[in-house]
């Protein structure tokens, strides 16, 4: 009975995370024609189209080092002040990664602590989990979650106790945009784990969410240290993050999460594998193959992820060697490797975070999108990543005269209950422009109304997510930019094709960019700094006008 029962949990776990991966990803269908304008949709860029380079990013050559060498008192110090590794967490991760578990003995072991059970109770029946009736006992919670989602939010739970950023001090490291980060990891891992067959999944997914404890280290017991390596010195120019952390602190983040790992007595796999996650090709020989194998996965999920999620303002993309990849049983280049599998895996991280996130969903993933008034990096400069052809298009001139016409629903002057803002929209056609001005108030009132609308328009969930994801985070953002501004926001439902436009003088190539920038290095900008919708591919497409003064996103439903 037991076999069985697990038989039909295991059963129940794939088919519901099938449809919660379905949620994260626009359907690709045949191509209708745009109903006006007179554009017909391009087809989805296939998985071996180059990604997007992230505005801000640069490539990184490891660094050559000794393992343990150099390493400061401080940290030694600092390390031995971290507290043990809570039980119920040794004994959750010895569990999940066991192929003889099952739901019912995990949940026996959460159960064992009140808080987490009540956090994995209270996840499973989130918005975002969409269950149909409530879920109220730890084991049907853990089967309906899933191991690897068990997994992250038994980690973050516990190391968030453990590792709490220092009051008043420096943060090296942005703990939330890390977690999202790991958690991206972790999941694309899993997902490339389907390409060798034997890999042991539990292991590459607890490695994904625990290969940047270190940084974590850094922020809580080194906050002296932390400014340091947080801020480029001029002295070293050149100078890389890793080579920054070991300069400061004598070790890596790599380094120091293995010395942590092994003070928490995890396995000595685990260790080995977080100590070598930047550089698996220098491992030691005497590492298990399979052990090196899955530092790869991480290694390459690590880049990946980097690519569809910008977690620092500077982030540093790792160079992974053809043949690297090719030992370790994978197709080169890296790039490749972002197949539709690993975008759902990244989507679904980010999207569970963003839906999770008890009201601080727009404070939680900071840097989605982040459009900023400065001159676009030149190709040229040093370490930038190659350039390929936008995949910003150009918009045809008819979108520009629909863009205009739509009935605006002024937002900043309803003023009184969000009832008449509903009121309004209710009485508008299917395409309406919202209208208000760039500041903290009217951009929250502006979301709740764009959202309302999307309700009305009764779009399956499974569509309107990344539009209303992205509008979540180019709003705020905009009303950074120039704070008092108008922004207006036209949507439009018509013929299974949903747009959202989003429009704003702040936009404009000439006012950011300045007026002598050429068209094409004024849109290989607005490529970078919207690398990680294109990399995710979550529209079919995305369009700009000639002045620059709108971003539109294109959604085919049906």
């Amino acid at each position: 009975m037991d076999a069985a029962a697990n038989r039909g949990a295991s059963l129940k776990v794939r088919d519901w995370l099938s449809r919660l991966l379905s949620l994260f990803v626009p359907r690709r269908a045949s191509q209708p024609a745009l109903p006006s304008p007179p554009v017909s949709l391009a087809s989805v860029a296939p998985d071996d189209t180059p990604a997007i380079e992230p505005a801000g990013a640069t490539l990184r050559s490891p660094a050559p080092r000794v393992a343990g060498a150099g390493v400061s008192d401080v940290v030694g110090r600092g390390l031995a002040e971290v507290p043990p590794l809570p039980h119920v967490v040794r004994e959750l991760l010895r569990e999940l990664s066991d192929p003889a578990s099952n739901a019912r003995s995990v949940a026996r072991i959460a159960a064992s602590d009140p808080a987490l059970a009540a956090s994995l109770i209270r996840t499973v029946n989130s918005a975002a989990m969409g269950m149909r009736h409530r879920i109220t006992s730890v084991a049907e919670a853990v089967s309906y979650l899933g191991y690897s989602m068990v997994r992250s939010l038994v980690i973050r739970m516990r190391l968030q106790l453990i590792m709490p950023t220092a009051a008043g001090g420096a943060q090296a490291y942005d703990a939330e945009d890390l977690w999202v980060h790991s958690l991206a990891v972790a999941y694309a891992a899993e997902a490339l784990c389907e390409r060798l067959p034997g890999i042991d999944r539990g292991f590459v997914s607890t490695l994904g969410l625990l290969h940047d404890i270190g940084k974590l280290a850094i922020n809580s017991y080194f906050p002296a240290s932390a400014h340091q390596v947080r801020t480029p010195s001029p002295d070293y120019p050149a100078e890389s993050f890793l080579d920054r952390e070991r300069r400061v602190l004598g070790a890596d983040h790599a380094e120091i999460g293995a010395m942590l790992a092994q003070h928490w007595k995890l396995p000595p796999d685990l260790v080995e594998a977080i100590r070598w996650h930047h550089a698996p090709d220098a491992a030691p020989t005497e590492l298990a193959e399979s052990v090196r194998t899955a530092t790869v996965l991480v290694h390459v999920a690590n880049q990946l992820a980097k690519y569809c999620y910008v977690y620092s303002q500077d982030m540093e993309i790792d160079i992974v060697g053809d043949d690297l990849l090719r030992q370790a049983g994978l197709p080169a280049p890296l790039t490749r490797l972002l197949s539709n599998r690993v975008r759902r895996a990244i989507s679904r991280a980010i999207f569970f975070v963003d839906e999770t996130a008890s009201g601080q969903s727009l404070q939680t993933i900071r840097r989605f999108v982040r459009l900023a008034v400065r001159p676009p990096t030149p190709a040229s400069a040093p370490n930038s990543l190659p350039r390929h052809e936008p995949r910003i298009e150009w918009a045809h001139p008819a979108w520009e005269r629909k863009l205009s016409t739509a009935e605006p629903v002024r937002i900043d002057c309803l003023v009184a209950s969000e009832s008449r803002v509903l009121r309004s929209i209710q009485s508008a056609g299917s395409a309406v422009r919202f209208a208000s001005r760039c500041t903290p108030d009217g951009v929250s009132r502006l979301i709740k109304a764009v959202l309302a609308h999307q309700e009305r328009l009764d779009i399956d969930g499974e569509h309107a997510l990344a539009a209303r994801f992205v509008l979540r985070r180019l709003l705020p953002n905009l009303s950074e930019m120039a704070a008092g501004e108008t922004v207006d926001v036209v949507q439009s439902f018509e013929g299974g094709v949903l747009i959202v436009a989003v429009c704003s003088p702040v936009l404009g190539f000439a006012r950011r960019f300045g007026q002598d920038v050429p068209d094409l290095d004024a849109r290989h900008a607005l490529n970078g700094e919207l690398a990680n919708v294109l990399n995710l591919r979550w529209f079919t497409r995305v369009l700009t006008p000639s002045d620059g003064a709108a971003l539109i996103f294109v959604n085919q439903v049906a």
